[in-house]
């Protein structure tokens, strides 16, 4: 009798574990990509000077500096899987955009190798919110890859704050 309790009780654990999260991925478990092979390859510099140190987590959200990483190629693990038609929001803000000249920066989620969102955004800008909520176009999990891709000139700021399920409090 006591080994079915505890057999039960274990059970009921491993089922707790599988109950699904906001969190889609992990921001703070970021990974440098080789950017001779990451999504938008074709957009990078000639020389790619991005250190860990151009990197800076606060709380759960990753700010990156432009300043110390002139192409920002990065990858999160996707910690549970996530049916097709799932609603999330993703925030991505940056300070203040500069340079001495002006142009455009790129910024874009990439699962697997589909492009889930982008922007174009000019430089100079001010601070901006890009707050973006859809559905997943496909079902992904853990073996899937969630791509971040960023560049642009000067030294500017941006934070990477949220790739999360909306249908979950």
């Amino acid at each position: 009798m006591w080994l079915n309790i505890l057999l039960s009780c274990s059970e009921k654990s491993d089922t707790a574990t599988a109950v699904p999260t906001k969190e889609i991925a992990d921001l703070t478990r970021w990974t440098i990509e080789d950017p001779s092979t990451a999504p938008f390859s074709e957009h990078r510099p000639e020389v790619v000077d991005c250190p860990s140190t151009a990197f800076e987590l606060e709380g759960d959200q990753l700010e990156v500096s432009t300043d110390k990483c002139n192409y920002v190629a990065i990858t999160f693990p996707i910690v549970q899987n996530v049916p097709a038609g799932t609603p999330v929001k993703t925030l991505v803000l940056h300070t203040g955009l500069w340079a001495p000249e002006p142009g455009f920066a790129h910024v874009a989620w990439i699962i697997n190798d589909t492009v889930f969102w982008e922007e174009n955004p000019e430089i100079p800008a001010s601070t901006e919110f890009y707050f973006q909520e859809s559905e997943l176009p496909f079902a992904i999990g853990p073996s899937d890859t969630l791509h971040f891709h960023l560049h642009n000139h000067g030294a500017n700021d941006w934070k990477i704050a949220e790739f999360q399920r909306t249908d979950i409090d």
